[in-house]
Order: C-alpha cells, then structure tokens, then sequence
C-alpha cells in the first residue's frame, strides 16, 4: 500500500515503507474546499456536517470498499489548513529538486 499503515481491507499486503521504501506515505487525501472569505461560522457549519457524515457506518464501509480509508484522527478546519500547509511545503520542494514545470 503506498500510505504509511496497511489498509484495513488488507491487511496482508506490507506498505511501501515494509518494503523497503521508507517515508513513502501518498495515500490520498479528499478535501472540501470552500472560496476564499467565507464567514469562519458557516465554514464550521460545514465542517461538523462533513464529519458527522464521515462518521456514519454506512458512508466508512463505502469508502473502504472504494479503496479509501476514511479519517481516522483529528479532522478540524486547522487540521486542513496545517495538512494543505505541509503538503504545498513537500511538494514546492519536490518542483525545486526536479525543476518541474507546467505546460498549457
């Protein structure tokens, strides 16, 4: 698997990292993203929504049957925010290293 524990689904299947490919965690992530100033209470409104819906059983059997492991810890707006800010860092150095660049 190419996170950094094994899936729930299958859990005989080692990690990349089990393989000898340590600190290779690109499990995939899903975020809901809204524009830019949206009022903080409606922006928590959404939130709480989205992880009630995140909680129910049916909805975390569905994603695991597609092959996503649903959240498991701490999922807050500053969550997003502090994961969105690691992921740009890691990937801003990924681009400098390889000079990467878009093409139209």
């Amino acid at each position: 698997m190419v996170g950094d524990r094994r899936f729930p689904l299958y859990p005989d299947i080692p990690t990349l990292g089990e393989l000898g490919l340590p600190g290779f965690d690109n499990g995939g992530y899903f975020l809901l993203i809204a524009p830019a100033g949206l009022p903080p209470r409606i922006a928590e409104a959404l939130n709480r929504a989205l992880q009630r819906t995140l909680a129910e059983p049916l909805v975390r059997d569905r994603m695991l049957t597609a092959g996503h492991e649903p959240p498991a810890g701490p999922n807050g707006l500053a969550d997003a925010r502090a994961f969105m800010v690691k992921e740009f860092a890691t990937y801003r150095a990924i681009v400098a290293q390889t000079g990467v660049t878009l093409q139209p």
